[in-house]
């Protein structure tokens, strides 16, 4: 199962970033395809491929800092950029809280996944808008503001048959204990 935690959005701060996809689409650079608004949220960690023996594990760091982040704002920076991934992502101005529990999530998940630390290090925080098969240039937003957090989860990717990201699904014990 392919796995990351992230930040869920109140639907204020989804329709805020729905205007500057918006804005930015006017703009955006070839074969760049806009994510649904239902797919948005902010990107704490990407872990990749994990066995349900692994998730189980990452599914109780997830728990303890769910609520830990709700209310809290991040400014978002005027411009987006490329984060890897061949993506245009919003860059958010780190909140001292989010940025302590994003740290503190890493180290609790290189305590039960030995190669952490290693997979993707230039990973850090952001939202993603686009995904995108060029490589996107810096793009200005037509106005930024800031973004309200709801809670932490831990999502899958949904794929389509040739292996592209179709949806993200919140994954919680319900549905990992009802696995294939």
């Amino acid at each position: 199962m392919r796995v990351f935690i992230a930040v869920k959005l109140t639907e204020e701060s989804v329709n805020l970033l729905r205007e500057q996809q918006q804005f930015i689409a006017l703009r955006k650079p070839e074969k760049a395809r806009p994510l649904p608004p239902s797919s948005f949220h902010l990107t704490l960690h990407f872990l990749g491929e994990k066995s349900p023996e692994e998730v189980e594990k990452i599914l109780d760091i997830v728990e303890r800092y769910h609520s830990r982040v709700e209310g809290l704002k991040l400014d978002v920076q005027p411009e987006t950029t490329a984060m890897g991934f061949r993506c245009l992502t919003v860059v958010c101005q780190p909140d001292a809280e989010v940025e302590k529990v994003y740290l503190e999530i890493g180290n609790d998940l290189a305590g039960i996944l030995p190669d952490f630390k290693r997979q993707f290090p230039h990973l850090r925080p952001h939202i993603t808008l686009f995904r995108s098969w060029s490589q996107p240039e810096k793009i200005e937003l037509s106005n930024p503001g800031n973004i309200t957090l709801e809670t932490i989860e831990l999502y899958r990717t949904i794929s389509d048959e040739r292996g592209r990201s179709i949806a993200y699904e919140i994954i919680d014990r319900e549905l990992l204990n009802g696995r294939d």
